[in-house]
Formats: C-alpha cells, structure tokens, sequence
C-alpha cells in the first residue's frame, strides 16, 4: 500500500515592509511638539522615540505624533520605526524636535525724529520676529535686545509686537505696543 505524504508549508510571520522615512518636526508651541513623517508599511504600527526612550506606540497607518506635556524651549532628539509581528524595522533618520519659548517680556516703544524704537528685556538663544500693525516688519538677530523702525510719518501711532522664531514655527507674540512718532 502507498503512503500518502502530506506536505505543509509554515508560512513566517511577516515583519515590516519598510521603516518610516521623512520625519520632521513640523509645528512647535511652547509645551508641545508637532511630528510628521512618510509610512513605510501600513500594516504596521509605529513606535515613537525621544533621546533613546520609547514615548508611544502609534496605530497602523498613522503618520503624525503630538508630544505633548514640554518644558518651553526645550529639544529632543526623535526617531521612529515600524513594528509588525514583533519585528521591527530599521529607525528613521533621526531629528531635533523643539519647543517654542516662551513670549518674549513686555517690549517697550520709545520715539525719536520720525523712528520708533523697539526694545524687548530678555535672555534670548532664539531670533526675534518684529510685528508691525499686524503686519511682519523684520528679525533681529539673537544678539539684538532691540531695533530701530525708521521712515516713519509724524504724528501716526504705530502699534508693535515681538515673537520669538525657530527654523519651523513662530512662538506666541507680546501683546502690543503703541508709539506715537513725534
């Protein structure tokens, strides 16, 4: 009598198809940061890392992550990988993620011959955006505490504000200050 031979095949699981790439630190505030990045699979989920410690593990196909609950201006390096199967995928390039500062202290207006100075008391590492009637005016370098608005009409009040600013984001600005040039 003949045997039957029965032959099965083991099929092993399958990890990831491709490890996040693109990650970038899209948006900050002052106590959070906003991450994007491409998906490399799926089907996978996605573990999120700040300076070597494991924050969260995403949902499959998600492609954004919120840290939140930061110290203002503050960093951390970021990466992610994938996770399917209990495997994982290679990391993706890693990242500085920033928090924005907080506002700058109250500016202060003083006039002269048709100029407005603009000054702001603060130890700053971070350049800083200078608002003009509601309008972007200029930035100051980080080693600037102030700057001179010129080539202004007399007798006009001009109302400005100050935000500090990182390569992706503008933190919240001063409430205004107004002069009135002379």
């Amino acid at each position: 009598m003949l045997g039957v031979e029965r032959v099965v095949w083991i099929r092993p699981w399958r990890g990831p198809g491709g490890a996040p790439t693109n990650l970038s630190n899209s948006t900050a505030a002052t106590t959070t940061t906003d991450f994007t990045f491409t998906v490399g699979d799926a089907e996978a989920q996605t573990e999120f890392w700040a300076s070597g410690s494991v924050l969260t593990t995403l949902p499959t196909s998600r492609a954004t992550y919120q840290h939140t609950g930061l110290t203002a201006n503050s960093s951390a390096t970021y990466t992610a990988r994938h996770l399917r199967n209990g495997q994982y995928s290679s990391f993706d390039t890693a990242v500085t993620g920033w928090t924005a500062p907080s506002v700058p202290p109250a500016i202060v207006t003083t006039t002269g011959a048709l100029e407005v100075k603009v000054s702001w008391t603060t130890a700053h590492v971070l350049p800083i955006a200078v608002y003009r009637d509601g309008g972007y005016l200029l930035t100051a370098s980080t080693s600037s505490a102030y700057i001179t608005d010129s080539g202004l009409s007399s007798g006009v009040a001009y109302g400005y504000r100050v935000a500090h600013v990182g390569s992706v984001w503008t933190g919240a600005t001063t409430s205004t200050s107004t002069a009135t040039v002379s």
